[in-house]
């Protein structure tokens, strides 16, 4: 794609395309319809060639004078997977801008996997999405050497094998009684990303497993893949010392003020992630959940202890 001329290398856009279709033009206006398939695609600098090739179905008009096109049709297939891309692109100036939208409903999480490393997205190592659908709706606008993808993506009734998210977050299981697995199943992901030049951004995240519980936050991943989440889980098991904890630090305010929940943090990197208990935030809820719970708040102090020297992988006093 380069190599022609009409994709500058600093967008981070590559690969190669095969293409059959019409061209037509009267001198003042150009129509094209037609089927490219793009294979070793790259979508975002520093993303790596996705796995398998790209099908688009198109039909696009051309004004020569403004420089400017609509794309009344773009039906992009991987796999089983089509989500449809509409929009307007201009030419003139020095690099071509976009204002576009991608839509695509009930796609196979399977099938758009190996389209994730061409948007710089990596799965924790040994991951495999096997099952889930997933649901996007995204504007895609701006120069190509600075594009921004942004909106709201679902995945729903999802199957994460190779990755033990139980193990991952042993800090927290030791004393919350978070089943180790060998696959992660989800029930939904929801999130609102951004993603630009300087990286993705997830706001409103939304992750319920069923095994674990519920986890909500917001956070960063960075052009090289570092993670930055603040989260709060609150657990499917709160038949523990940090059941009654955790209601206390929800009685604080804040983001633990909504129902309560364990403070943390995600960090490392995505093929690496590391569970960080957020000391600071469940003493911080703790503190002024005691100062407004009264005897409830004493009570359940008394495993604070407990729970925080679970925490550690310490031993518990009986």
């Amino acid at each position: 794609m380069t190599a022609t001329g009409f994709v500058e290398p600093a967008s981070g856009l590559s690969g190669v395309i095969d293409f059959s279709g019409t061209l037509n033009s009267d001198g003042r206006q150009m129509t094209s319809k037609g089927t490219a398939t793009a294979a070793k695609m790259r979508l975002v600098p520093g993303s790596q060639a996705a796995g398998q090739p790209v099908k688009i179905a198109y039909e696009t008009t051309y004004e020569m004078a403004p420089q400017s096109g609509t794309l009344k049709q773009g039906d992009v297939t991987v796999g089983k997977a089509t989500a449809h891309l509409t929009g307007t692109f201009k030419t003139a100036g020095d690099v071509t801008s976009l204002d576009m939208k991608l839509v695509g409903s009930a796609m196979p999480a399977a099938d758009l996997e190996s389209v994730l490393p061409a948007l710089n997205v990596t799965l924790p190592m040994g991951a495999s999405l096997k099952e889930g659908a997933i649901n996007v709706n995204m504007t895609i606008t701006g120069p190509t050497d600075k594009l921004v993808i942004a909106g709201p993506v679902n995945l729903s009734n999802a199957k994460v094998t190779g990755f033990d998210l139980g193990s991952k977050m042993k800090a927290l299981s030791t004393f919350a009684g978070i089943p180790n697995m060998s696959d992660t199943v989800i029930q939904t992901l929801s999130s609102d990303v951004r993603v630009a030049p300087d990286g993705t951004h997830a706001d409103n995240f939304n992750l319920v497993i069923p095994s674990i519980g519920n986890m909500t936050g917001a956070g960063t991943i960075d052009p090289k893949q570092n993670l930055d989440f603040k989260m709060v889980a609150r657990l499917t098991n709160v038949a523990s010392p940090l059941g009654a904890l955790t209601s206390i630090a929800g009685l604080g305010g804040g983001q633990q003020g909504k129902g309560g929940g364990i403070p943390f943090r995600i960090q490392g990197t995505t093929s690496d992630p590391k569970f960080i208990p957020d000391l600071a935030g469940l003493a911080g809820g703790f503190a002024g959940g005691a100062a407004s719970g009264g005897k409830s708040a004493g009570s359940a102090g008394e495993n604070l202890g407990k729970a925080l020297g679970g925490l550690f992988g310490g031993k518990k006093k009986q």
